[in-house]
């Protein structure tokens, strides 16, 4: 399942439980948009099942990550 905006973590939180509670604990879930470094540590360390931060070659985690927010 992939996530590309709103509120990460509990939009990762709500989609973990309904996977979950689906049957489909093995299914991972990845998010991108807009990311940097600094948002990525706030989710991971506020505890966000999110298994993996994507590329996406429209924006996605990598444009501020390279670019800088300032660029």
């Amino acid at each position: 399942m992939r996530i590309d905006s709103g509120d990460f973590l509990e939009l990762s939180r709500a989609v973990r439980r309904i996977l979950d509670e689906g049957g489909m604990p093995q299914a991972k879930i990845m998010a991108s948009g807009d990311l940097d470094e600094t948002r990525i540590a706030a989710l991971l360390e506020a505890g966000a099942p999110i298994d993996a931060f994507v590329w996406v070659r429209t924006g996605g985690v990598g444009r501020r990550a390279v670019n800088g927010r300032d660029l």
